[in-house]
């Protein structure tokens, strides 16, 4: 199973899987970041106070990899929320190489200075900065994310960060009642409109417990092989152009599956478009 860990979002603000050819295509017009990488052995190697601060200036002046997605009708990129539990926050990549396995599958990537990053994550109010340095993941919080916005070195070093791993995932039915938090008939009318006329099929809807009292609206796909997550892609940006951020009543956890993943969860779903059982 491969959860996208892009939660926290309405589909608007997480659109479009990607396939990994292009993802690995795209991959080679970022920045390596050497610089960055020997400034972070020699501060794991020894933490004195000089490999210290050459860490952190190298940080914060590095161009570091973040999901992102375009608003309809605008220029400007929005880097991508990750959520864990009930926090929300940024992760950056440094190496081109852990796009795949630590950015989410996005339909676009860029590279911003590390210092942005920071006065991003503050000016949006988040609870994190994580950054996969080279396959490790540091995870920035609190009063130190203004510290190195600011360009200053943090008070604390920052702990490994652990993501939730998908299996941890606790499903169930969908409230059956309309309320704030549970996609309008409206959205569920568009959904299945879409999922006809693309004929797709293998879509559900599902209630996800991420724990930490985090919940999610599930729209979970079938997927067979690279063109499966081209036909989800068109999918959902036809069903971007026609729902509102209020249709989907919160945030919207999208998962692809195969079929022998989905089927003991078949029971508790809310049918968008089903294959015929074979």
């Amino acid at each position: 199973m491969r959860l996208l860990e892009t939660l926290g979002l309405p589909w608007s603000a997480a659109k479009a899987l990607l396939s990994r050819g292009l993802r690995r295509l795209m991959s080679r017009r970022f920045p390596r970041n050497s610089a960055l990488r020997a400034a972070f052995e020699a501060y794991s190697r020894d933490r004195s106070p000089g490999t210290r601060r050459a860490f952190y200036d190298a940080l914060l002046k590095s161009r570091l990899i973040v999901g992102t997605r375009r608003p309809p009708g605008k220029r400007a990129l929005d880097v991508a929320q990750l959520a864990v539990g009930s926090q929300a926050g940024l992760i950056a990549v440094a190496d081109p190489a852990q796009l795949e396995s630590t950015v989410p599958e996005w339909s676009e990537s860029a590279a911003v200075e590390g210092k942005l990053l920071f006065r991003m994550a503050v000016q949006q109010g988040r609870d994190f900065v994580i950054a996969d340095l080279f396959g490790e993941r540091l995870a920035f919080k609190g009063a130190d994310l203004k510290r190195l916005a600011a360009g200053e070195m943090p008070q604390a070093d920052p702990a490994p960060a652990k993501l939730a791993a998908a299996g941890r995932t606790r499903w169930s039915r969908p409230d059956p009642a309309p309320s704030a938090s549970a996609p309008s008939g409206r959205a569920l009318s568009i959904l299945r409109e879409e999922a006809s006329a693309a004929g797709l099929a293998g879509c559900y809807l599902l209630k996800a417990d991420l724990g930490e009292g985090a919940e999610r609206t599930a729209l979970v796909f079938e997927v067979r092989g690279e063109a499966g997550l081209a036909a989800v892609r068109r999918y959902m940006e036809r069903v971007d152009l026609r729902l509102r951020p209020e249709d989907w009543g919160g945030p919207v956890h999208i998962v692809a599956m195969t079929r022998r993943e989905i089927e003991p969860l078949r029971p508790l779903a809310l049918v968008i478009s089903e294959r015929p059982r074979s």
